[in-house]
């Protein structure tokens, strides 16, 4: 037994130093387009890092974004989960139906960064209703919430209900609840609504959320409408990149048709290009980016064929990216401000815009403060 036991040893140890070596002699890549991150750096050695036990947990970060043949670890492990009945792998739920989502607890959802976010959406609001410009709320449910009765057996799930209960208290009927409708076509499944490798809406979800916006607004958006141009079948987003399932089925993203026809001027970062698209993604592991090529602090959108004069001024994450294709038609100048990146005041900003829509991910906003009354220091 004992001659077992030190082959057994002897085998741990060789693998572990073999890792090791491959790991030490492979490149150093900082960023990982597979999971859309940057890699955690190679630590510092010094005698302070070491005592304080920096050293130590920078070590460990480096060692499990860097280890040699990592993507296969990582697919060996879900796939043997998987087969084990494990639905719930790397803060991804495993769906019936074969399509990944993101799990959001109680425990990842910051109650108290989104009471302080409907706070400063409720004095946004009240701010610019004294000055005549509206402001309306549009959060997009999480896409656990749209297919919970798919979910796994016990799969947890933040207070989504209550969460736009709270929503709807703070603006009231300037929310537009977009559950009913992405519900009902989610069931309906003859679009996807969601992405199935990714938490992001697709971009037939993002035209039935506009739908609803213009609804709000007093116009009326038929289903026939929705004409979409292919852009990719070959996506597959940061949900497969956590599991790497190698069974798991593409997604498509599409755009509206005949959007890179319109004279439209758009403007990130001083530099001003004639496409909403940056079609070079589509070459690359992050497909969304297609969209404007990701999210920037401040996009400007200026169409000379718009169906009216009036400016809307956005308030974002990247779900807006697909959504704004559809609705560039119907403002002179769209501006989307991101307040992850944004350093302005956007209240301030506000005020020279006819509309404001806050179109965000339900969870996130409860993940960073929106920050929309005060300007951040460079």
């Amino acid at each position: 037994m004992k001659k077992y036991n030190r082959i057994f040893i002897t085998a741990s140890a060789l693998l572990l130093a073999s890792l090791s070596l491959a790991t030490f002699l492979s490149p150093d890549n900082r960023f990982s387009e597979n999971e859309n991150r940057f890699l955690a750096e190679k630590p510092a050695l010094s005698l302070e890092s070491v005592i304080n036990g920096h050293f130590e947990k920078q070590a460990e970060k480096y060692l499990s974004d860097h280890i040699f043949c990592r993507e296969n670890f990582v697919a060996v492990k879900s796939i043997t989960e998987s087969a084990l009945g494990i639905r719930d792998i790397n803060g991804t739920y495993l769906c019936r139906d074969g399509r990944l989502v993101q799990r959001i607890t109680d425990r990842e959802f910051n109650q108290e960064k989104y009471e302080n976010n409907l706070r400063q959406i409720k004095e946004l609001r009240q701010t610019l209703k004294s000055k005549g410009i509206s402001l309306t709320l549009m959060p997009v449910p999480t896409a656990q919430y749209i297919y919970r009765s798919r979910l796994p057996a016990h799969a947890l799930r933040f207070d989504e209900d209550r969460a736009f209960s709270m929503a709807r208290a703070a603006v009231q009927d300037s929310l537009v609840d977009l559950r009913p409708v992405l519900e009902h076509y989610a069931e309906n499944e003859t679009r996807r609504v969601f992405f199935t490798t990714d938490h992001h809406w697709t971009g037939y979800g993002a035209f039935l959320a506009y739908g609803q916006y213009l609804g709000a607004l007093g116009y009326d958006v038929s289903e026939q409408a929705f004409n979409p141009e292919l852009l990719s079948d070959d996506f597959r987003g940061t949900l497969y990149s956590r599991v790497l399932l190698p069974r798991t089925e593409p997604d498509v993203i599409e755009c509206p048709s005949g959007t890179d026809k319109m004279k439209c001027t758009v403007t990130i970062s001083g530099k001003t290009y004639d496409s909403l698209y940056d079609r070079q993604y589509l070459k690359k592991k992050d497909k969304y980016a297609v969209y404007f090529g990701g999210n920037f602090d401040v996009v400007d959108i200026k169409n000379k064929q718009a169906s009216s004069k009036e400016k809307l001024l956005i308030v974002k994450d990247s779900f807006a990216n697909s959504f704004v294709p559809h609705i560039v038609k119907d403002f002179s100048q769209i501006t989307m401000v991101d307040p992850r990146y944004c350093r302005d005041n956007i209240t301030k900003l506000a005020e020279s815009f006819d509309r404001v829509l806050i179109l965000y991910n339900m969870a996130g906003l409860a993940e960073e403060n929106l920050h929309l009354n005060q300007t951040l220091l460079q």
